[in-house]
């Protein structure tokens, strides 16, 4: 995890006077996103947009957070139109307490 903080940290970085800098406020973000191992409650945002994949060709599937009355569980649903679904027509907004941002693919070195 460490290494993920100083690598976003030092794509934010600049130069001021032949010396490397960085703001505050992208530092902050940036921990504050990681303490919680990249987990962003639904209360703070969604994701963004209604992308579809282009390999599929359905909604994108996020890792989410349920809360099934008091019983907490990793799933993966879809998010489409503003909504949380899990291969079911039925809307699952109200179980989804927190999703993660997609992982980039993995790739050959």
């Amino acid at each position: 995890m460490v290494e993920k903080i100083l690598e976003e940290i030092h794509e934010k970085s600049f130069y001021v006077d032949m010396e490397l800098a960085v703001n505050y406020e992208d530092v902050e973000e940036i921990v504050r996103k990681r303490m919680n191992d990249g987990w962003i409650p639904v209360s703070e945002r969604l994701p963004e947009g209604n992308a579809i994949n282009p390999v599929t060709c359905d909604a994108y599937v996020y890792p989410v957070t349920v809360d099934f009355g008091g019983v907490t569980d990793v799933r993966y649903y879809s998010f489409y139109k503003g909504h949380w679904y899990n291969q079911s027509p039925k809307i699952m907004d109200d179980l989804v307490t927190a999703w993660r941002e997609r992982p980039d693919p993995y790739r050959k070195k």
